[in-house]
């Protein structure tokens, strides 16, 4: 009997935590989802604010990632997602937080980070976005907004503005280049 309530102990918890991951994470690149972003970022900031520790919020979107679906059609673009994402996960360090923020939008949270720091990494990602040769086929490209705690905002939404605002002044150029709020 013990054996058996032990083993069905231990399969509950298994399945719990599978259940706690998939609420936490996008299903198609495995990164953290909006939901669980905020939940990181809003703890982040109330660590930063407690300790004085920079951070930069980074959000990157695919340039006209409706044209790549258009032209070479959705299982092409949500590879195209996932080979981000995936490039992401090379380049960021351990401790940043990486999501998927919106259909082609991604979001980084970069703590003990300068704006310097960011953008030496998001430059890298965008090389290594060039570099592939899948993504280079497809004529893929990145925008990136940048936003420093505590420069640009004391909560996690203000951050999270500033670097979609700066973003979009990206993208209002052309794409394919980093701003700072």
């Amino acid at each position: 009997m013990f054996f058996l309530v032990a083993f069905v102990s231990a399969a509950l918890r298994g399945q719990v935590r599978e259940i706690f991951r998939e609420a936490q994470t996008d299903a198609l690149t495995g990164l953290l989802n909006r939901r669980a972003l905020r939940e990181v970022l809003d703890a982040q900031v109330d660590r930063m604010a407690m300790h004085g520790i920079p951070c930069v919020i980074v959000e990157l979107e695919i340039d006209h990632f409706k044209r790549i679906n258009d032209r070479f059609g959705h299982l092409e673009g949500d590879s195209a997602l996932s080979r981000t994402a995936a490039i992401l996960r090379r380049v960021c360090r351990a401790t940043d937080a990486l999501a998927r923020y919106g259909g082609d939008e991604f979001v980084i949270v970069m703590p003990q980070t300068t704006i310097m720091g960011a953008q030496v990494v998001v430059e890298r990602v965008q090389r290594a976005v060039a570099g592939d040769s899948t993504l280079r086929r497809l004529g893929l490209t990145l925008s990136a907004g940048l936003a420093a705690f505590p420069d640009r905002g004391l909560t996690s939404h203000g951050l999270l503005e500033a670097a979609d605002r700066a973003m979009y002044r990206v993208k209002r150029r052309g794409g394919n280049n980093i701003a700072v709020a």
